[in-house]
């Protein structure tokens, strides 16, 4: 088929040895299964470019998770194709808060391709404090409560315009009459109210579930909520504060 390759994705993963069929995969000698899962890239379909270069270029957006090979890749990619979209110049980046020799999720590229997005060349890394000063210069956006703390804990100087993706959803929608007339102090306006105490402990509220080694049909949910929570934030921030 023109304009689409076959992919191979490897995932490696903790092998349990509980009387599962040990032929379905094969494992190493450090008790991992390396698990191959092969499907095809849809024609016409990459990864969104970006003028990254230009250090004048737009708004700088950061996407983290854990292991940078499921949620923030797909968070990102999302932000890419919204803001494109919209028409608003940004470099928008993801990073994981966990050291991981693990490939992307072969279950969310999929589930991306179906939203439109590839992740499929994405390379996952370590966030740093280097990450965060230029790559999340403008934003941060966390996918859960524990993944904000560990970013805080990083660099707590980014606090401020640290958020998880589903609070800022709600503050971006419950402020929008002021996001509208007052957009140079947005991220005051987002920050207002902020109780710091609420970001302990996990919640589903601003949790976004992690779908790594579950089924297809999860990726597929949390990849349309993922895709669906970017929509929102795109129209209900990005539109007001960049025109």
């Amino acid at each position: 088929m023109a304009g689409s390759r076959n992919v191979a994705f490897v995932v490696k993963h903790r092998w349990f040895r509980s009387g599962r069929d040990e032929g379905s995969a094969k494992a190493t000698h450090r008790g991992e299964v390396v698990r191959a899962v092969s499907t095809e890239r849809p024609a016409g379909l990459a990864a969104i470019t970006e003028d990254a270069e230009d250090a004048d270029y737009g708004w700088r957006v950061l996407t983290v998770c854990t292991a940078n090979v499921s949620r923030s890749p797909l968070a990102a990619e999302c932000f890419r194709k919204h803001l494109r979209a919209a028409g608003i110049p940004a470099v928008v980046r993801s990073a994981g808060t966990m050291a991981t020799k693990l490939e992307v999720d072969g279950e969310m590229v999929r589930a991306g391709w179906e939203r439109g997005v590839d992740i499929a060349d994405h390379a996952p890394r370590r966030l740093t404090t280097e990450i965060l000063a230029a790559e999340g210069r403008d934003l941060v956006v966390a996918l859960s409560r524990e993944h904000l703390r560990e970013i805080v804990a990083l660099d707590e100087a980014t606090l401020s315009r640290t958020f998880t993706l589903k609070d800022l959803v709600r503050r971006c929608e419950a402020a929008r009459a002021r996001l509208r007339t007052e957009p140079e102090a947005w991220l005051d306006i987002l920050g207002e109210g902020r109780d710091l105490r609420a970001l302990i402990g996990d919640d589903s509220d601003d949790d976004v579930t992690d779908p790594y080694r579950r089924s297809l049909e999860t990726h597929r949910l949390v990849a349309g909520e993922i895709d669906d929570l970017v929509r929102r934030v795109s129209g209900g921030l990005f539109d007001f504060i960049s025109e």
